[in-house]
């Protein structure tokens, strides 16, 4: 996914499990945007059954393409 996303920042993956980094490493994990606020996308069954918000970061991905980046980096 990150290939396909081009984000442009580094990310790094952790060996062991930390409950609180240092002030200069961003910790993500409860920056989860909710439901409410997060942009509506193109679906493929939406027609049939509707949006259905706050899926997989793949079926954004797999539905939208390189726009993806676009619906994830819009604040």
């Amino acid at each position: 996914m990150k290939r396909q996303l081009k984000p442009d920042f580094e990310t790094q993956e952790t060996a062991i499990y930390q409950r609180e980094y240092p002030p200069e490493v961003s910790d993500l994990r409860n920056s989860k945007k909710t439901p409410e606020n997060l942009p509506k996308y193109y679906q493929v069954f939406e027609d049939r059954i509707g949006f259905i918000p706050d899926l997989s970061i793949l079926d954004m991905l797999f539905s939208e393409g390189p726009e993806a980046k676009k619906f994830i980096t819009k604040k």
